[in-house]
């Protein structure tokens, strides 16, 4: 065989090769396979006849039988075109249509909830937990539409020993999710305040989530709650509310409702620590409690020491993220800033964030903030000096 034997042959190849790639190709996606195997068979038929017909007319030696035979291939090609156009042109375009249109794979299915939000618009409660439960037979233990059943039982039906039920449905089926768990329990621990003002049955909740998932973040969201809880006479309206003092301004003439100022009483700075502490000691994990406790410190104290010293007590705890972690060292650099005036001391949290977190967003931060840092203390000391300038010309020493 010939070097142009051989070339003629791997074309031939390719070709036969690259036909039945795309007769798969087209067979894999059409809506209908059946109808490509009708026009498969329709098309060996034509090809097998046409050639046929060639090969006779252009056998028999006359002169002008190509005038014959060639149209009548082309009539062949023709007829297999047009019914292979669709198919072929599908083939080579649809990816660029992808591009624009998405694709033709269907989307995920997933629950249809319109109906029932309708249903529990019109007050249809029953028909609207009917309608869920229908698609919850389809997709079993489908947190939202979990929560909307609790939610109808809750608010509308004012059943809460149904939500309760149906959120324990939700606890036992989304175990490997935790922030789902955590919003089940914490729906209905403000259920259980809103409705029945229980707050004993509020607690139980928090502190579940708190015991199922020490390690995770909703369990410090939880503690945060728990600090925070309404004492039991607050919600039964017992307890007094704070004394608001209405303060008549001095004027003549017409009175207008604006000449009445209102003015809550201000509770003191010491006031204030002596309130926070005491929280603290019965809520050790209350962070706002503390991040204002620290801003006290810092305030009206002075001290430094303490300030940051509340602040490393929140880093300690483990369910802390990094972006928490990250704000509370940032905020230990400003207490450095305002309050001292060591520079090598307010950038130690900084570097504490780029060892811990190398490479990350709030890494490059705290680079860049670093590098600005002697900047902050320069502003800050010009701003004190300003301040006490217009303090000494007040007294007239300057």
């Amino acid at each position: 065989m010939t070097l142009h034997q051989a070339f003629g042959l791997l074309t031939i190849l390719a070709t036969i090769a690259g036909t039945l790639w795309v007769y798969f190709l087209v067979l894999k996606k059409s809506d209908d396979p059946k109808i490509i195997v009708v026009k498969t068979v329709v098309s060996v038929v034509v090809i097998i006849g046409f050639n046929l017909f060639v090969g006779i007319t252009l056998g028999g030696g006359d002169p002008g039988s190509a005038f014959i035979a060639v149209p009548a291939a082309a009539v062949g090609g023709l007829i297999l075109a047009i019914m292979w156009r669709h198919h072929v042109i599908n083939v080579f375009a649809q990816p660029f249509a992808n591009l624009f249109t998405g694709g033709s794979t269907p989307a995920d299915p997933e629950p249809f909830y319109s109906i029932a939000r309708a249903k529990r618009i019109n007050q249809h409660y029953e028909e609207a937990i009917a309608l869920i439960e229908e698609q919850l037979e389809r997709f079993p233990d489908d947190f939202n539409g979990l929560m909307m059943i609790a939610e109808i039982q809750a608010v509308d039906q004012q059943n809460l020993s149904g939500a309760a039920e149906t959120v324990e449905r939700i606890c036992e089926s989304q175990m490997e999710h935790p922030r789902n768990v955590a919003s089940a329990l914490t729906s209905l621990a403000d259920w259980h305040l809103k409705v029945y003002r229980d707050r004993d049955a509020a607690l139980g909740c928090f502190e579940r989530i708190r015991n199922t998932f020490p390690k995770h973040k909703v369990a410090l969201e939880a503690s945060q709650r728990i600090a925070h809880l309404p004492s039991q006479e607050m919600l039964d309206g017992v307890v007094d509310r704070r004394r608001i003092v209405l303060v008549e301004q001095p004027k003549t003439g017409i009175r207008r409702p604006t000449d009445l100022v209102v003015e809550a009483a201000r509770e003191s700075p010491d006031a204030a620590i002596a309130r926070l502490t005491g929280q603290l000691e019965m809520h050790p994990m209350d962070r706002t409690s503390r991040e204002e406790l620290a801003t006290l410190y810092a305030e009206h104290l002075g001290d430094l020491q303490l300030a940051v010293g509340q602040l490393e007590f929140l880093l300690k705890q483990p369910q802390l993220d990094k972006q928490g972690k990250t704000k509370l060292l940032n905020r230990m650099t400003d207490l450095h800033v305002r309050l001292g005036d060591d520079l090598a001391a307010a950038e130690k949290p900084l570097d504490r964030i780029m060892s811990h977190y190398p490479g990350s967003p709030m890494a490059e931060q705290a680079s860049r903030r670093k590098m600005l840092l002697k900047k902050e203390f320069q502003g800050k000391q010009k701003n004190r000096d300003v301040h006490l300038g217009s303090y000494e010309r007040d007294l007239g020493l300057r």
